[in-house]
């Protein structure tokens, strides 16, 4: 069984995504924000540990943005269910 890292991996090179520096965590997000199946897929799968990490990541990348937000992991909540939802239906690469 691939390990989770190679396969958040593999997926990210074959949707033309570039940046090898990103954590697992955030290349997920990226592509669940791209609206993946495949990464909704991975998420599914994932233990109650890695999701949290996710959630945490998406978190402090949504501070990242400043005014726009209010810096509540509740909000963070959210948007990661807006994502997945969008992203159970959504393309495959």
């Amino acid at each position: 069984m691939k390990k989770l890292s190679q396969k958040i991996n593999e997926l990210y090179e074959k949707s033309g995504f570039l940046n090898n520096e990103f954590k697992w965590e955030h290349k997920l997000l990226e592509l669940l924000q791209d609206n993946s199946i495949e990464a909704y897929n991975i998420y599914q799968c994932l233990t109650e540990e890695q999701k949290d990490k996710v959630l945490k990541e998406l978190f402090a990348l949504d501070n990242e943005l400043g005014a726009e937000r209010d810096g509540d992991i509740n909000t963070s909540l959210q948007n990661l269910r807006i994502m997945l939802s969008d992203a159970k239906n959504g393309k495959k690469y």
